[in-house]
Order: C-alpha cells, then structure tokens, then sequence
C-alpha cells in the first residue's frame, strides 16, 4: 500500500464523516450516560473524554 492510497481512504472517510444526521435529543442522552457508565467501569481515553465534552455540548449540559 502506497502513500497515494492511504490518502485517498483518508479523504473518503472523511466526507463520510462530514454528513449531517438528525437524531433526537433522548438518544444523545442515553449514549452520554452510556459512555460515562461504560468509562467507570473500563476507564477513559482522550478520546472518550472528547466525545463526552461534544455530546454535553451538543446537549447544552456544562461540564
């Protein structure tokens, strides 16, 4: 695999990433309080913490 393919995967997976979706506010909040159980149980990552900190945004909770 060349640098030129690796490119392209990337650029793709990121329009795919790019599209809007519409979901309800009760399935932003119940995936919060899944990650947040989830991340007590099996700890956190910064990437777990950037997910939460986007899903209160989302949801107007103040950290």
């Amino acid at each position: 695999m060349d640098i030129k393919d690796s490119l392209e995967r990337l650029k793709k997976a990121n329009e795919e990433n790019k599209t809007p979706i519409t979901v309800n506010r009760g399935l932003l909040k119940s995936a919060l309080m899944e990650i947040e159980l989830q991340s007590k149980c099996h700890g956190e990552s910064f990437a777990t913490r950037m997910v939460v900190a986007r899903l209160k945004d989302a949801l107007g909770i103040k950290p």
